[in-house]
């Protein structure tokens, strides 16, 4: 699939769309905020197998070296060198854990909560600490 979207419509990067193995309506509520997220700001997350061609990778600056945040840098470096996202129709699932230990609510804002700090130039080692 990734090989024919690379070959056949020209992406030089994109993801899968985000599913949670886990049921209930929060978690479908998710993942459909997860859509839109990418397709209005292409920042789809590392638990959404991110590809990319090598030659995209080397303009982007590679993956960056921080223990937080990483996917978002380099997604955002591929979306100003190469262009939006290319979303595939297919979800790749992820675990619930941190959703289900913290409340789907609760973790949500502290996801956006860090991201927007991220964005705002907070150190990601600092991040890292509270992502936990």
């Amino acid at each position: 699939m990734i090989a024919d979207t690379v070959e056949q419509e020209g992406a030089c990067w994109g993801a899968f769309r985000l599913g949670i193995a886990s049921r209930g309506i929060g978690y479908r509520l998710i993942e459909r905020m997860v859509d839109i997220r990418c397709r209005l700001f292409s920042l789809p997350y590392g638990d959404q197998a991110i590809f990319v061609t090598r030659s995209s990778l080397l303009q982007a600056g590679g993956i960056p070296q921080i223990p937080l945040m990483e996917d978002v840098a380099l997604v955002r470096s591929l979306a100003a060198t190469c262009g939006p996202c290319t979303l595939l129709p297919l979800r790749v699932h992820t675990s619930p854990r941190r959703w289900q230990h913290d409340g789907i609510l609760k973790r949500t804002v502290k996801n956006w909560w860090l991201l927007a700090r991220y964005l705002s130039g907070a150190d990601p080692a600092e991040l890292a600490k509270e992502y936990r």
